[in-house]
């Protein structure tokens, strides 16, 4: 077997002749991951300042690359072997100094493996040995070199040692960390993954998947080209990444140079080996386009090298978008990480995700041709594919940075410069009006900022305030890169950060530099995402140390680090002063689990939701999924249509309620979707008893009286005083209640137990208001469910099975808190020690539990507490 010139076969025999009993178990799976490996590794130069001649060096390498091939002998192989071993040995003896001196010995290593498969004696696998001990010590910076022979060292430990599974793993484990950060990290990970999947180590395997599939390798198109042939799933998550040149001549980064914006990435050929040629497919993108106008943006790749990267082919085809030049065609290592096939499409979410689905990726379903008087449908689109534009804006400020400046201090020693400095902040619009503000809205706002800024650094040039100038022209420009599309701004950005950083500042001043400077060092390729991420957070300094802390959290996304980000994101939240109203907007998008769920995946549509999946949007809804939590408390004043003053929560005077923000747009279609909304989730509140104000983020009275006539009594009608720019908007993230009411159940002190979202994303094939729907009600129960348990934790066992059977329904109505009734009602009767009450109790929990679980074969939560229950009464019964 050869790939690239690099013939593996030898590997093959040393697994066998070097005393590796386990060859049967891991040596096939060491050997396939060769095939990544190239015959030799770039120069590797040590510490040292001697070397060795380097044109030695290639003679011996092109020597030992002629003698295997095709019609070379084994003779021929044999003779030239042992004359490289008899020359290199001498002079790394002579150059025992040399900064080089570990390529060369990786020459002695690959001839050493090629004689022992053609003369397996005792001499020659000691001599490998020796040269991988020699090999092993080799420094970081020639990872790429030691790996094979500390594979080979670890697997004789392991075989003399006849490991079992779990010290094999191990043994992976501590490769795998040795060569982290390096640049072998790559092939530690494939090499490991391939000998978990033949020890059958899956739990091992997918720890490895997930390590490839993050911050460092999400774009690596070698790695997902990997894990698109090692492992069978439906559908893979990565990164669309890469820099690639325009027809234009410029070059875009993907996925920063991207980043907020969603997109088609197609590949496409004049000759496509698919049924359906170019044609048909470019005009199944226009038709998206023309469906879909103004909510992404395509990027073609031609297959064909043509002159102008078949920019002429798309405008007759009436397609837009940006013609990319991709001159190795299907050989290029982005067609085998994405593509695989022609013409393809896959749609880049705006993080930069991707789902690459087994046979063609294409994100839409064929539309269905007409069939007798029924006319062709054009299928369901991309809709179940995008994002919201709001959701989009809301990403890309907070990717550009907007939360860093909107509040910088005015407390300049120089009144003019105060005055700018107002100026300034004045172009950065608030939430949530910054959301609904147009991509060219927006820009014209940052290009004001930076021109503003530009124009008082110059004037005042040596003002130790200056840094807060310099912070807002570094935010400017960064929102100019992510909306013009156009790297420059960027490098401007980082020029404005070093300069800023270059200045005498007081603590915590440089959090915004460092957010810059942190973007650029991971689009240059730095994977060191935790350096670069410390640096930003070690900027901080007291009350700027939880915006710090923020900001690492959002560079963390765009890097693809989650641990990372939940880590900073955690910390952050501990951090921030919750009446601090330049935080809001960022407190509120770190809380609201929707955002969390939302974030390091990409969009699945309607078809390509996994059955866990499913799961989890049903679980995260609800609320299970990350719980809101009671440690926040909901206040706000607003007015009845009367005029009368409403304070929460003491409206609700002491008792649990309902909260339902809503917004009427200008829009008559867009109110009325959205009133009927409203009165749905309202009912969802009344039917339960629970008493439910419906806060209008507008003073029409008249509006109001007519929309929540006929609701029902307990619905009390509230104005929110100042509508949008009332505070609890921006402190509780109420950022599209015009498109989706935002309900929120609090307890009797204001606590709120559960919320919902006005974010819309797909979720299969319910709508996202059903789900929220079901939520009011199965969180009302929660929260009765919960109160039914309080005297079964205090020993009142009599007391708790009273009020876990009064809120047991019939049989034939169980929902979805039967089961922990049950068990709850179980525990209490072995309280009392009655014992069969307890069995037949229990019994009925885990009957009701697997009923609920999906066709009856999810694991569901709480079995083995239920069956230790069980257990215990059997034992008591003598059973």
């Amino acid at each position: 077997m050869r790939d690239s010139g690099y013939d593996i076969r030898p590997l093959n025999f040393i697994m066998r002749e070097c005393g590796c009993i386990a060859y049967r178990v891991t040596g096939i799976a060491v050997l396939i991951v060769f095939l990544f490996a190239l015959p030799f590794s770039e120069p590797c130069m040590g510490e040292q300042s001697l070397v060795i001649p380097q044109s030695q060096i290639d003679a011996f390498k092109q020597e030992l690359t002629q003698s295997v091939g095709t019609g070379v002998s084994a003779v021929t192989t044999r003779r030239a072997c042992k004359g490289i071993i008899r020359e290199v040995q001498p002079l790394l003896e002579a150059s025992p100094d040399a900064s080089n001196r570990f390529e060369l010995l990786k020459v002695l290593f690959e001839a050493q493996q090629r004689l022992l498969t053609l003369e397996p004696t005792e001499d020659n696998r000691r001599a490998l040995f020796e040269t991988c001990e020699k090999l092993s010590k080799a420094p970081d910076d020639c990872a790429e070199l030691r790996l094979e022979a500390d594979l080979l060292l670890s697997e004789r430990e392991l075989a003399e040692a006849e490991a079992l599974v779990a010290e094999r793993v191990k043994a992976l484990e501590e490769i795998m960390e040795k060569y982290r950060g390096t640049s072998a990290e790559m092939r530690s990970l494939t090499i490991a993954a391939l000998i978990a999947s033949k020890l059958q180590a899956f739990d091992f395997q997918k720890e490895i998947h997930e390590k490839l599939k993050g911050r460092s390798f999400g774009a690596d198109h070698k790695a997902i080209a990997f894990r698109r042939r090692s492992y069978s799933v439906h559908s893979l998550d990565v990164l669309f990444g890469g820099t690639y040149e325009t027809e234009g001549g410029a070059n875009i980064t993907f996925p920063f140079d991207r980043i907020g914006h969603q997109y088609l990435v197609i590949f496409w050929s004049l000759n496509s080996e698919e049924i359906e040629g170019h044609e048909v497919f470019l005009s199944r993108v226009r038709a998206q386009q023309e469906r879909f106008p103004d909510s992404f943006e395509v990027y073609s790749f031609n297959l064909d090298n043509l002159p102008d990267s078949g920019r002429s082919i798309l405008d007759k085809a009436g397609v837009k978008c940006e013609a990319m030049r991709l001159p190795e065609g299907r050989s290029s290592s982005a067609y085998n990480a994405y593509a695989l096939t022609d013409p393809v499409a896959i749609f880049v979410n705006a993080q930069g995700h991707v789902t690459l689905r087994t046979g063609q990726v294409v994100p839409w379903p064929r539309p269905n041709p007409a069939r007798g008087n029924i006319p062709a449908n054009p299928g369901p689109g991309l809709g179940k594919w995008l994002d919201d534009e709001r959701y989009l804006a809301q990403l890309r400020s907070l990717f550009i940075g907007d939360f860093l400046v909107t509040d910088v201090s005015l407390g300049s020693r120089i009144p003019d410069l105060a005055s700018s400095l107002k100026g300034i902040r004045a172009c950065f619009t608030p939430a949530p009006f910054r959301y609904r503000l147009t991509q060219g809205e927006a820009l014209a706002n940052y290009r004001k900022a930076e021109k503003l800024c530009a124009s008082v650094i110059t004037k005042y040039s040596e003002s130790p305030d200056l840094w807060r100038i310099r912070s807002c022209r570094i935010v400017s420009l960064l929102g100019m890169w992510s909306l013009a599309r156009n790297p420059e701004y960027l490098q401007d950005a980082v020029k404005e950060a070093k300069a800023t950083l270059a200045m005498e500042l007081p603590d915590g001043a440089g959090v915004v530099a460092q957010f810059c400077l942190a973007k650029n060092a991971l689009r240059s390729g730095d994977t060191d995402t935790e350096a670069i991420l410390k640096r930003v957070v070690d900027a901080g300094s007291g009350a700027t140390g939880a915006v710090a802390c923020a900001a690492a959290a959002i560079v963390a996304i765009e890097g693809n680090a989650e641990t990372l980000y939940q880590e900073y994101r955690q910390r952050f939240l501990e951090l921030a002063d919750e009446n601090d109203g330049s935080l809001w907007d960022i407190i509120s998008f770190f809380r609201d689990r929707h955002h969390d769920y939302r974030l390091f995946w990409p969009n699945p549509g309607r078809w390509g939701y996994t059955r866990e999946q499913r799961y989890k949007v049903r679980q995260l809804i609800s609320g299970f999924g990350g719980p809101s939590g009671t440690n926040l408390i909901m206040t706000g004043r607003f007015k009845d249509i009367a005029g009368a003053e409403l304070a929460v929560p003491d409206v609700a005077q002491g008792e649990m309620m309902g909260i339902v923000f809503v917004e009427l747009s200008d829009d008559r279609s867009v109110r009325d979707v959205c009133v009927k909304r409203l009165k749905k989730y309202v009912e969802c509140f009344l039917k339960q008893d629970v008493p439910v104000l419906a806060a209008f983020l507008c003073e029409d009275a008249r509006e109001i009286r007519s929309i929540v006539e006929g609701c029902g009594e307990g619905l009390i009608a509230a104005v929110v005083p100042g509508g949008l720019e009332n505070p609890v908007v921006r402190r509780y993230g109420i950022l599209s209640a015009d498109k989706m009411p935002v309900p929120y159940l609090l307890l009797g002190d204001g606590s709120i137990a559960w919320s919902g979202s006005a974010l819309t994303y797909a979720v299969n094939h319910t709508s996202m208001e059903d789900y929220t729907a079901g939520a009011i009600d199965i969180n009302i129960e929660n929260v009765r469910t919960d109160r039914t348990f309080e005297p079964l934790k205090r020993g009142e066992f009599k007391k708790a099975i009273t009020l876990l059977s009064g809120r047991l329904p019939p049989k034939k109505n169980a929902d979805a808190w039967t089961p922990e009734r049950l068990h709850g009602r179980a525990l209490a009767h072995i309280g009392l020690k009655d014992w069969e009450a307890a069995l037949e109790d229990i019994d009925d929990a885990i009957s009701e539990r697997h009923k609920q679980s999906r066709y009856g074969k999810r694991v569901y939560e709480g079995n083995v507490e239920m069956q230790l229950v069980k257990a215990l009464a059997l034992k008591h019964l003598g059973r």
